[in-house]
């Protein structure tokens, strides 16, 4: 889809730093949105902010509350603000609350692409948030900044950019003096990023590197830029200015199907093989029982899995054959020995994808 940015907005932009919605800077990065607007960009709003938001609510008590009851009580605040701050830009926004299951079912993997592609051609601005309501984890997806990633792999964005109360990433922490703004990250795997957390937020910025990583390796250019700054966003996209930090793609788009067994790492599933079986695959073979090694994460057939070398590398996903019980039966088998079993090769070549 052309000209889609995926923007990611972090609670601490949007509580400017403090502790409650900063609302001079939430109609500032919707001018900028709105500006995008018309200059023909299709955008996508990933929020962060709605634990943060219920302060406005939820006085503070000796009862410790849950981040799931927070969250039904600031989503509601976060979303009217939007829509107060958009509707005087003549701007229709749209709620979206999704989960990383959303996204590994495939069915409904589909719907979201259909219905953020509905409200684009339809000039609405979709605004998404992690349905925190429902994910019992606590850290549920990754946080929003992987829910952000895995958005702009489904809708096959140009580009994903992570507003933060930073400049963008620094070889340390930045609150060092000596710390140094990293421009453009060809590798993320060669930098060393504090994992530092955020004040109100689940993440920080290894949490944005490594978000913005995924969507880089399915084509997707990142960037990390200052969110609190004004025109920050105009300036990166409009006057193409060298602001923030860049995280170069370093594969090409996939498309709808591939993209969706890319973000199959998220699930549990592992299939260990050997070197053979990793060329075999890597020149555009089916896996076979004869070449893996190991199975690990008692998936399901038709669950998507990690493919690993023998250094514990991922080098694929892709969709399996068999249950996990089962693969562990037939596991390094020849063809001819398991007849019985083999009804099938164990990941078809054409439910495979591959990493470069």
């Amino acid at each position: 889809m052309n000209n889609t940015l995926v923007i990611k907005i972090g609670t601490n932009v949007i509580l400017g730093n403090g502790s409650q919605v900063n609302f001079s800077i939430l109609k500032n990065i919707a001018a900028q949105i709105c500006k995008l607007k018309e200059k023909g960009y299709k955008i996508i709003l990933v929020s962060s902010g709605a634990v943060g938001a219920s302060k406005e609510l939820v006085q503070k008590s000796q009862e410790k509350h849950s981040i799931s009851f927070l969250a039904a009580i600031g989503q509601t605040v976060l979303i009217n603000h939007y829509q107060n701050i958009f509707k005087q830009k003549n701007q229709i926004i749209a709620q979206v609350l999704l989960t990383g299951d959303d996204f590994l079912n495939r069915q409904r993997y589909n719907f979201i692409y259909e219905t953020l592609t509905e409200l684009l051609k339809n000039n609405i601005i979709p605004i998404i948030n992690e349905n925190d309501v429902v994910t019992r984890d606590y850290w549920g997806f990754g946080e929003n900044d992987f829910l952000a990633a895995i958005t702009a792999i489904n809708i096959n964005a140009d580009k994903i950019i992570f507003l933060t109360n930073v400049d963008g990433i620094y070889d340390k922490n930045p609150k060092e003096k000596d710390a140094k703004l990293i421009s453009n990250i060809k590798n993320v795997n060669e930098i060393d990023v504090a994992k530092t957390t955020s004040t109100f937020g689940k993440g920080g910025m290894a949490s944005k590197v490594n978000a913005a990583n995924l969507a880089a390796n399915a084509g997707i250019e990142g960037f990390v830029i200052n969110g609190l700054k004004e025109k920050n966003l105009e300036k990166l996209i409009l006057d193409t200015s060298k602001i923030g930090t860049r995280i170069k793609a370093s594969s090409k788009k996939l498309n709808q199907k591939r993209g969706w067994l890319f973000i199959g790492k998220l699930r549990p599933g592992k299939i260990f093989i050997d070197r053979g079986a990793g060329e075999a695959i890597k020149s555009g073979n089916s896996l076979l029982a004869i070449g893996v090694k190991e199975a690990r994460g008692n998936f399901h057939n038709k669950d998507v899995v990690s493919v690993l070398d023998e250094k514990n590398n991922i080098i694929g996903y892709g969709t399996v054959n068999y249950d996990f019980e089962k693969l562990k039966k037939i596991k390094g088998m020849e063809k001819n020995e398991i007849k019985k079993h083999y009804e099938r090769e164990i990941i078809h070549r054409d439910n495979l994808t591959i990493l470069k």
